[in-house]
C-alpha cells in the first residue's frame, strides 16, 4: 500500500522459516530462547540467551531479498566478538533423548550409548543414561536385559511419538476411551492451553472450566472439544469458540493432531481402516466413566506427577 509501512514481529523461528520477499530492514536484538534439557531433574526449558554469531549472520540475511537492505543490531561489537559463540549448540545435546533411545532401539541396535556416542556431536552421557532409566521405570525398556518391552515395540512403530502421549492412546484404546485419548493427547501436544491469553481473561477461563464437576482442566478442556466436535455448520462453531474463550489457531492445531494420531493407529493396528459402528462402541465402552479416564491419564504419565 503506497505511504505504509509494514512491520513484521517475529520469535526465533525467523531465521530459518519465515521469507518475506519486500523485507529491507531488520532489527536484531541479538537474543533468543532455546529449548534445554536438564538430565538431573528430567526437566526442559525455554532458556532465553544470547544467540550464536551463525544465527546474528542468518537474521541479518532476512534483509534485502529485492533490493538492497540494513541490518540494525542492537548489541555491540565487542559482544558480537567476545560473547557470542560461532555456532549455535546441536538440538540433540540439550533435548530429552527418551524418543531417541526408542528409535535406536527398534533398530535393533543393542548399545545405544555407543551408537549416539559415535555421532558428529555426540549427545552427553548423564542424558542417554537418564532416558535409559526413565524408559525402564515407565515400562518401555525390560529392566533386566535393556531391551524393548511389548508396550516399547508399539510405541516405537509410531514416528516422532512422546512416549508419554503414545502410552495414553495405547492405554485409551485397550481401557476403552479411545476417542477421548486420542483428543487428550491432541490438546497435550499443542503444548499450552487452547484458550485465548491476557490477563483479562484468566478469572473468565477459571469460571468456564469450573462448570465441569471439578473433574480437572484437561478432562474440561477435552469436554469442551467433545462439544465443538458435535456442532454442526461452520457459523455455529466459529460462535462456539468466541463463546468459550478458544483460540482459533490451537483448535486447528489440535485438530490436526487428532487426524495424524488416528491416521498413525491405524497404520501400527490399533484403529479399524474402515468406520465400524460396533467396534467403534466397543473401543469407547467406558467413556462415561471418568476414574478410568483418570487412571489412563496417570498410567500414561507415571512417574511425572504429583498428588494434590
Amino acid at each position: 500500500y503506497p505511504r505504509k509501512r509494514k512491520i513484521v514481529v517475529s520469535t526465533n523461528i525467523a531465521e530459518t522459516s519465515i521469507t518475506i520477499d519486500d523485507c529491507v530492514a531488520t532489527i536484531d536484538t541479538g537474543r533468543g530462547k532455546t529449548m534445554i534439557y536438564n538430565p538431573r531433574d528430567n526437566t526442559t526449558r525455554l532458556t532465553e540467551s544470547f544467540i550464536s554469531k551463525a544465527e546474528a549472520k542468518q537474521r541479518r540475511g532476512r534483509a534485502g531479498r529485492v533490493r538492497e537492505g540494513i541490518s540494525y543490531k542492537l548489541f555491540s561489537k565487542r559482544l558480537y566478538e567476545e560473547d557470542m559463540v560461532s555456532m549455535p549448540e546441536p538440538e540433540i545435546k540439550r533435548i530429552s533423548l527418551e524418543s531417541l533411545y526408542i528409535s535406536v532401539k527398534a533398530m535393533g541396535i543393542k548399545d545405544v550409548e555407543k551408537f549416539l556416542g559415535g555421532g558428529l556431536d555426540p549427545p552427553p552421557t548423564e542424558s542417554i543414561g537418564k532416558a535409559a532409566r526413565i524408559l525402564t521405570t515407565v515400562g518401555l525398556l525390560d529392566e533386566f536385559d535393556g531391551s524393548l518391552t511389548e508396550l516399547g515395540k508399539f510405541i516405537s512403530l509410531m514416528p516422532t511419538m512422546d512416549s508419554k502421549h503414545g502410552k495414553l492412546l495405547i492405554y485409551s484404546i485397550i481401557f476403552g476411551v479411545a476417542d477421548m485419548g486420542i483428543l487428550l493427547a491432541s490438546i497435550l501436544s499443542a503444548g499450552t492451553m487452547p484458550f485465548v491469553g491476557g490477563f483479562e481473561n484468566k478469572d473468565k477461563i477459571k469460571r468456564l472450566l469450573s462448570k465441569y464437576e471439578n473433574k480437572g482442566d484437561l478432562i474440561a478442556v477435552c469436554e469442551i472439544f467433545q462439544q465443538y466436535l458435535s456442532i454442526k455448520g461452520e457459523s455455529a462453531r466459529n460462535k462456539f469458540i468466541k463463546e468459550n474463550l478458544l483460540s482459533y489457531n490451537k483448535v486447528k492445531e489440535i485438530l490436526s493432531s487428532q487426524t495424524q494420531y488416528q491416521s498413525i493407529l491405524k497404520d501400527v493396528g490399533f484403529l479399524p481402516f474402515k468406520k465400524d459402528e460396533k467396534l467403534s462402541a466397543y473401543l469407547n465402552r467406558n467413556c462415561d466413566n471418568y476414574d478410568i479416564v483418570r487412571a489412563v491419564i496417570t498410567g500414561a504419565f507415571y512417574p511425572q506427577m504429583q498428588s494434590t
